[in-house]
């Protein structure tokens, strides 16, 4: 089956093309497709394409005749010089046209923007917020959050296009889910109000690139190193008896941390899950059951385990989502991680076919620079058992010491312990807070890997 014949889109394998390009014929996604004039296409080379297909169209004859050598041509030469001007003047006006296309894609001047992450806003109005206007970009939507003035309604506008319209009172203001499209964007952000009229609050530019087929696949264990920003996540297998006291430190400290869980998780402690949801943080699946997936606890290899299958792996994931919508009444992030950290690169396939990343934890040289913090570990005799002061010592030393410190560190802990006392987790406060006196911002897996 050739690429136009697909269904699915040409540059996201994964997704539906409901929309056929009509340069070259390849099935597009909406975040894919440049529309022109009624019809779709996939980039502005196949555009240029286009048009210049039209153009040749409008100066050549429709029923060429060929001139046999004693016979003259069927067309006098003033057609073809008029045919030919006109063509020439249409190829113009139309590549005019789509040069204003591409100027609407293109940088402005002076503006910042990042393929991925986040998004700076620029050129604040004169009268607008009390200050600038921040964008993040999380999984191909926009979150926009600023202060105005005074009472007005905000609009965004891309491309001549209302995306969003709120009334601020006054002072905060949040828009969330607003869409992008691949490649660049620029979204102006007005406030609108009876006496003043419209002001421009600031103008947002930014590059987005959808993950390919091998960021997909590869697991994300670390994060960008230039920013001091550090992901706890936490693992919700089958036990819940350190959980609910976690959750109390996160929102005693005011951090937002990423936690997997496992549909046996959500079954058993639906209140926990849906405190999750309610206190703003990220959730993550962990599989149904919990199960091995490769050979590493038999022979220390990644091979896939004999009835691992992809159905399997999928059907373990979309139950767990299932009854995360079920008990939350939202989607789970499309996030996972496998347990006991056994992956490879084909179940982690399977796994992005349904549109998952893998998100493993931070490990270093040896076991002192490992950030799964073995709170799990709970035989004091074992050479892997290390006390709760060890473990946050272990992590803040880390983040003084190591050329890069911490940043861009995925945290690993559990929501269920099996020790009877020297609980790590009730070390967490010590932790967050001496992380916060080294300059590291806590962000979730979304925050971190966009």
């Amino acid at each position: 089956m050739s690429l136009a014949d697909s269904e699915n889109c040409k540059n996201h394998p994964d997704r539906k093309g409901p929309y056929r390009c009509a340069g070259c014929g390849a099935r597009i996604c909406s975040e894919c497709r440049i529309s022109w004039r009624g019809r779709s296409f996939c980039s502005v080379g196949c555009l240029f394409r286009f048009l210049l297909r039209q153009a040749w169209a409008a100066i050549s004859p429709s029923r060429p005749v060929k001139p046999s050598r004693r016979s003259r041509s069927p067309y006098p030469a003033w057609l073809g010089l008029l045919l030919l001007a006109l063509g020439a003047s249409l190829l113009a006006i139309n590549l005019w046209t789509a040069l204003e296309l591409r100027a609407l894609l293109r940088d402005v001047r002076g503006g910042a923007w990042r393929r991925e992450g986040v998004a700076r806003a620029v050129r604040p109005g004169p009268q607008g917020p009390r200050s600038e206007p921040q964008a993040t970009l999380l999984q191909g939507r926009l979150r926009l959050e600023g202060e105005t003035s005074s009472s007005c309604a905000v609009v965004v506008v891309s491309e001549g296009e209302v995306l969003e319209t709120k009334v601020a009172r006054g002072g905060p203001f949040v828009l969330e889910n607003l869409p992008v499209r691949r490649g660049r964007n620029r979204l102006i952000i007005l406030a609108v109000t009876a006496r003043a009229g419209v002001d421009t609050l600031g103008i947002v530019e930014l590059h987005y690139r959808p993950p390919g087929y091998r960021e997909l696949v590869r697991s994300l264990d670390r994060g960008p190193t230039d920013r001091r920003c550090v992901a706890l996540t936490l693992d919700g297998g089958s036990l819940n008896n350190v959980g609910e006291e976690i959750l109390d430190f996160l929102k005693q400290e005011g951090v937002r941390a990423t936690f997997f869980l496992t549909g046996e998780f959500i079954r058993r402690y639906p209140s926990t899950v849906r405190r999750i949801v309610q206190e703003g943080h990220q959730a993550g699946n962990h599989t149904w059951s919990h199960p091995h997936l490769t050979t590493w606890e038999l022979d220390r290899r990644h091979l896939t385990r004999p009835g691992v299958t992809k159905q399997f792996l999928q059907e373990e994931l979309e139950k767990t989502a299932r009854l995360f919508r079920q008990v939350t009444g939202q989607e789970m992030s499309p996030y996972w991680r496998a347990p006991y950290g056994e992956h490879n690169e084909e179940i982690r396939a399977w796994a992005a076919e349904l549109g998952y990343r893998h998100v493993g934890w931070t490990v270093g040289r040896d076991s002192e620079h490992n950030l799964d913090t073995m709170d799990w570990v709970a035989d004091a005799g074992s050479p892997a058992y290390q006390t709760a002061e060890e473990i946050a010592g272990r992590i803040l030393r880390m983040a003084r010491e190591e050329p890069d410190g911490i940043s861009g560190a995925v945290i690993l802990m559990h929501m269920g312990s099996e020790r009877n006392s020297d609980f790590p987790h009730r070390k967490l406060p010590d932790i967050l807070r001496g992380l916060k006196e080294l300059g590291y911002q806590f962000v979730t897996v979304e925050e971190m890997f966009p």
